[in-house]
């Protein structure tokens, strides 16, 4: 296989694993990684994955539901949490039929979220509040002036 990369595919096994070596024809000779072959193992989802990684037959998880990050013993594991924007999670309304179809309703749901209660209840304070419910907002391009968005019981009403 022909590759121009640090690492070089040496085999792919669709929905279970593939494998990379150090590429020997790497460009840059100061490229010196710790390991000279990684595996990508892949799983249905994170969970299943998890126990793996307690009994150190996995190294490493890419991503991983807050509540699984918490059962990790800390002397044993990082847990690294990304910058708004790296990772997140959507909430879509239909907005072509029914009650969404109405701005104000959709306003007035906007509203009624609470942020900070999200982050710090459900993700058990792992992750950050992404800035109006834009997918745009953590990057440079992003409008600065608009506010960010608070939960406001009083005013949701339409």
């Amino acid at each position: 296989m022909i590759a121009a990369g640090p690492w070089k595919m040496v085999s792919h096994t669709p929905t279970e694993i593939t494998v990379y070596e150090k590429n020997p024809y790497y460009w840059d000779p100061s490229f010196n990684p710790a390991y000279s072959k990684v595996e990508l193992v892949q799983f249905v989802s994170a969970a299943t994955a998890v126990p793996l990684l307690k009994t150190g037959k996995l190294d490493y998880i890419g991503a991983m539901e807050a509540a699984d990050a918490l059962t990790l013993d800390k002397a044993k594991f990082t847990v690294n949490t990304l910058p708004a924007g790296a990772g997140f999670a959507h909430v879509h309304m239909r907005t072509n039929f029914g009650p969404f179809q109405d701005k104000r309703v959709r306003e007035a749901a906007a509203l009624t979220i609470d942020r900070p209660g999200y982050v710090n209840g459900v993700m058990k304070g792992i992750g950050g509040i992404v800035g109006n419910d834009s997918v745009m907002d953590p990057y440079v391009t992003a409008d600065k002036s608009v506010p960010q968005r608070k939960q406001d019981l009083a005013k949701r009403r339409p």
